[in-house]
């Protein structure tokens, strides 16, 4: 049958009858692995994709001495899914042929035996199967893969980082790594930043500065490193840091500004004076506290409410007080949230002065047509944007927070 894989009929067969191991077919294995005409690739026909995975899962579970003997001679088969199942359990599996699996794959390029390697590898780590001289071989190669330009990068240096957390913390941020050229540098920057790696500031500015000089438009890469770049100086919260987060707050794009802002706002206050203006209002008479305090405090907990749940707005009206309404809405006033205040003054136009009193008279059909309303409003607000406001009005107003 293995033969005549480019017969779509025979190659259907010749998979149902793997797959349902039939005891008198799985003897054959051997055979069709030893006749060269067997040899198919996956593009022979509609279904050799399917036969050649189960001829290897045939062999893993039915001859694991052909797998013993005879592994790289399995890896040179022209189906590139029989090559990926074979790759993927050994890699599980065996850890003495792990480095070499992996070693071949690499020097031929092949990504479809690299990926399922890196497949193997991450189930043998989690179960803590490699050890000594293969452990430190796999990690010399997976160190090699986070400079190659290849579509599995992103996964590599967290793989590299779980196999040796420690060793990681230091290798994955070195010169020719943190390179701005190396196409896995976004992944390499999340890294570090999850391990807390020892980058000095100058190094991850001039990563910051040269990205952003040749970002092609709105590149995701680009945005990818240049966010990881500030998430990474904010860990740190050391003073040599602070001009990467005044450059990022200053920067067009969204993201990277909402971050360097915050960045900022936790340099100068590692106390936090969003959840400490929040716990202050909770626990204090409001007219102790500052309006700035206050502002921060109403505004910070509008996001917690609003942003997440889908019926965030609705709940947000039918549970707030008059007084702490119209505080919320004064507030997000005094950031210039417009959208925001839109909204909450619609609420104001569609339920009166207490809105948490004009949605309790409202019933069936009438309050799930408002709530329709309100979701669709809801979707149209920018949180990002309001955040922004409110870490400027924050270092805008640090005499506020001192004591806080």
């Amino acid at each position: 049958m293995f033969r005549r894989l480019d017969d779509e009929k025979i190659a259907w067969d010749a998979y149902r009858t793997l797959d349902y191991a039939q005891p008198e077919y799985m003897e054959q294995v051997p055979l069709v692995l030893a006749d060269g005409g067997g040899d198919h690739a996956d593009e022979a026909s509609k279904y050799a994709i399917a036969a050649n995975e189960a001829l290897a899962r045939a062999i893993i579970r039915h001859h694991p001495h052909i797998l013993q003997d005879d592994a790289p001679q399995l890896l040179q088969r022209r189906s590139a899914r029989f090559r990926a199942v074979i790759a993927e359990y050994q890699s599980e599996n065996r850890q003495e042929d792990v480095a070499a699996i992996l070693r071949t794959a690499m020097e031929s390029r092949d990504d479809a035996l690299i990926s399922a390697t890196l497949q193997g590898l991450r189930s043998a780590i989690a179960q803590h199967r490699l050890q000594g001289s293969s452990r430190n071989a796999v990690f010399s190669l997976l160190l090699r893969l986070c400079t190659w330009p290849s579509e599995f990068l992103p996964d590599v240096p967290s793989l590299v980082a779980s196999l040796d957390p420690e060793r990681a913390k230091t290798e994955l941020v070195s010169a020719e790594m943190l390179n701005p050229e190396n196409p896995a540098l976004a992944a390499i920057l999340r890294t570090a930043c999850e391990l807390d790696s020892d980058v000095s500031a100058d190094s991850l500015l001039t990563i910051f500065e040269r990205v952003d000089r040749d970002r092609p438009g709105n590149d995701r890469r680009s945005h990818l490193i240049l966010t990881w770049v500030v998430r990474l100086a904010m860990r740190k919260q050391n003073a040599p840091f602070e001009p990467i987060l005044a450059t990022a707050s200053r920067h067009s794009d969204p993201d990277v500004k909402r971050l360097g802002l915050l960045g900022r706002v936790k340099l100068r206050w590692p106390h936090d004076p969003i959840r400490a203006s929040v716990e202050a209002v909770n626990s204090t008479s409001l007219k102790s506290l500052s309006s700035p305090v206050k502002v921060v405090a109403f505004a910070s907990k509008y996001i917690d409410e609003v942003e997440e749940p889908e019926d965030g707005l609705l709940a947000f009206a039918r549970k707030t007080s008059e007084k702490r309404f119209r505080y919320t809405l004064k507030s997000l006033g005094t950031l210039k949230a417009t959208p925001h205040v839109n909204a909450l003054t619609w609420l104001l136009d569609e339920l009166g002065e207490n809105p948490r009193a004009g949605l309790k008279e409202m019933r069936g059909a009438e309050l799930k047509a408002f709530g329709k309303s309100l979701s669709a409003l809801a979707k149209r607000l920018d949180f990002d944007r309001l955040r922004i406001l409110l870490y400027q009005f924050i270092l805008a107003n640090g005499e506020a927070f001192a004591a806080n």
